[in-house]
């Protein structure tokens, strides 16, 4: 089994037990570094200005924001995030409700370590590379609430986006320190020291993408709510559950499709935007299936998690979910979708999609559960996408929604009639 650092928290002058994740050692730099994601609880001094926020860091990729370390959920207005930006790899700093977002020009995603730093003060927030400040902003005065929640380091608290790198000695401390230079050693403990993560010691794993987590955002939460009460409103037995994101849930603005083929059939959509895998493992635990008894269930998950997590771990989380519905639901037969492909063209996003869709296809059994990857249909003879099919390339028009129902129905009528 692979290991996770247990990290080493030292927090004022007491050593407080942490709760990792995900995330590897590997011996780089000071010894074992981050990589993957990992929190620990939060604290009252992670939430007071003036702070100063020390790590280092090697990002090999800037597609995507890769989060170093962050504090409580964005809907907390003391939630601080430093990171670097999609796209252009910068080195950025998020405050929710101290001005939001704070973005240098200094492109840290370039496949070497670097001795990263943000001194944030109640209005004033400087960033830092390799001690030199390559950012200095105001900030502006708290506007609302705070909600405590945890630190997380390698992704926000809400389980999204990632790290693509390592991560290793991160050190906060209360007060403004003198950042100038780079350290010729690891970081250490010293009175300011709030907390300080070296990332040594080994645990056992948890993968992300497997670990139950509820939705936080405000959208998030209220389908996440709908669904589970449609699900206790509709007890008993019915023909199919449609279990997935928001490209599940689109099926509810589907019209003509969805009338033509399920009009007449007994079915319930239990499918929630932005959902990972994680999110819809959080639903099972919490009643999304139970007292129903379904037919089929029809399972399309996954591709919000294609911007975070490896083929694996991917891989992971949609057999997690497999595992409980069988468990929970043994007499119902379970069809499993490949994920769709996305994006205008060919990336490397759709590679990791098709690379983890091969892998999906090894779960059938022929009894319990089946496999079908219809991708090909959703794409032309050059690669692209056609707007007819998925407009932003991700989500299905009703064109899109008609080449679903047409290629999964021989299959779901010989499953239904089992």
């Amino acid at each position: 089994m692979k290991t996770i650092p247990r990290l080493l928290l030292l927090f004022l002058a007491t050593a407080v037990p942490c709760l990792g994740t995900a995330g590897e050692g590997v011996s780089e730099l000071f010894g074992k570094v981050l990589r993957g994601s990992t929190r620990v609880p939060g604290c009252a001094g992670f939430r007071q200005r003036p702070l100063t926020v020390e790590c280092w860091a090697r990002l090999d990729s800037a597609t995507g924001f890769n989060i170093l370390v962050s504090s409580d959920t964005q809907a907390s207005a003391e939630h601080w995030e430093l990171y670097s930006y999609a796209n252009s790899g910068v080195l950025s700093l998020y405050q929710s409700g101290r001005g939001g977002e704070i973005k240098s020009d200094a492109n840290v995603c370039d496949g070497k370590w670097h001795y990263l730093a943000a001194v944030i003060e109640p209005e004033r927030v400087r960033l830092f590379v390799d001690g030199v400040v390559v950012k200095d902003a105001p900030a502006t005065p708290l506007q609302g609430e705070p909600l405590p929640g945890d630190l997380s380091f390698g992704n926000l608290i809400e389980g999204i986006h990632g790290c693509a790198g390592a991560v290793d000695n991160v050190r906060i401390s209360s007060g403004v320190r003198n950042i100038s230079g780079v350290p010729t050693g690891p970081l250490v403990k010293d009175a300011a020291t709030l907390g300080l993560w070296d990332f040594e010691e080994t645990a056992p794993a948890r993968i992300a993408s497997t670990v139950p987590v509820p939705r936080v955002d405000a959208g998030g939460v209220a389908r996440q709510s709908q669904v589970l009460q449609r699900a206790k409103d509709s007890p008993g037995e019915c023909d199919i559950a449609f279990i997935g994101d928001s490209i599940t849930q689109g099926w509810e603005a589907a019209g003509e499709p969805w009338q033509k083929f399920y009009g007449n059939r007994r079915c319930l959509n239990f499918g929630v935007v932005g959902d990972l895998t994680e999110n819809v493992l959080w639903r099972l635990e919490n009643g999304q299936i139970d007292g129903i008894n379904p037919k089929v269930v029809v399972l399309m998950i996954g591709t919000n998690n294609t911007l975070r997590d490896s083929e694996a771990d991917i891989l992971a989380g949609v057999q997690a979910i497999v595992k409980q519905i069988c468990s929970r639901l043994p007499e119902t037969k379970v069809l499993l979708l490949g994920i769709f492909p996305r994006g205008r063209t060919f990336d490397a996003q759709r590679g990791k999609i098709l690379q983890v869709n091969q892998a999906l296809a090894k779960m059938a059994d022929g009894k319990n559960i089946f496999f079908m990857d219809f991708g090909p249909q959703l794409i032309e003879a050059d690669g692209s996408i056609s707007p007819s099919v998925m407009p932003d390339s991700l989500h299905l028009s009703g064109c899109g929604y008609e080449i679903w129902a047409e290629a999964i129905e021989p299959k779901l009528k010989e499953l239904l009639q089992k």
